[in-house]
């Protein structure tokens, strides 16, 4: 198994052992201040939330987080379709106006939606305009799309790479610890730290501060 141990908040070893160790003054150089106040996240899952959650804190709050998928690697093809409403649009666009218009040019308009019963008749049909006219306000960058689940997911993928966020690929979670009060073979003690244990076979730990 591997065993990552992850918190909000983490320090580089060097300065964890330098500030437990001493009472004295400790002179840290702007790298060293940066590296042990910015927040430590890690993404459990790849789809299409983990990787909008990655672009998100990268874009709003300067955080490159870490994603950890069970898949063995993205597959073109995969999946069914699904359709994209100016309220999900707004957030692709907040993230990246480049994004939106790639996943815009991924997809295809909405025309007509329609409700079926479960044999196959059809119940009702409406334009999409008429039914979501929030778009219209906006422009038409916002209005609805339908798109291959697999395409919406490359795009995300493509993005996360373009600003560093890094993807690991083949690590599926099989539970998650609380460290308390123990250590473990990093020489770290618990203190608001937790434990992830993958079906692979490295180990890596992380101190709140």
């Amino acid at each position: 198994t591997t065993t990552l141990t992850t918190t909000t908040l983490t320090t580089t070893s060097t300065m964890s052992k330098t500030l437990s160790t001493t009472n004295k003054d400790v002179i840290i150089d702007s790298k060293e201040a940066k590296e042990m106040s910015a927040p430590k996240i890690i993404i459990v899952g790849g789809g299409i939330a983990g990787l909008v959650l990655a672009l998100s804190l990268h874009k709003r709050l300067g955080i490159t987080a870490t994603v950890y998928e069970q898949a063995q690697a993205f597959t073109d093809g995969v999946g069914g379709a699904i359709g994209m409403y100016p309220n999900g649009l707004r957030v692709l666009r907040d993230i990246s106006p480049h994004l939106l218009q790639t996943v815009r040019t991924m997809g295809y308009p909405y025309i007509y939606r329609r409700w079926y019963r479960h044999d196959g008749t059809e119940v009702a049909v409406g334009r999409e305009g008429t039914l979501t006219p929030s778009g219209k306000t906006e422009g038409d960058e916002l209005e609805p799309i339908g798109i291959r689940r697999w395409k919406l997911q490359r795009a995300l993928c493509d993005a996360c790479e373009e600003v560093g966020i890094e993807i690991h690929f083949g690590m599926r979670v099989e539970r998650i610890d609380e460290l308390v009060g123990k250590d473990d073979k990093n020489g770290l003690t618990g203190g608001g730290r937790f434990e992830l244990i993958f079906a692979t076979g490295k180990s890596k730990s992380t101190k709140s501060t």
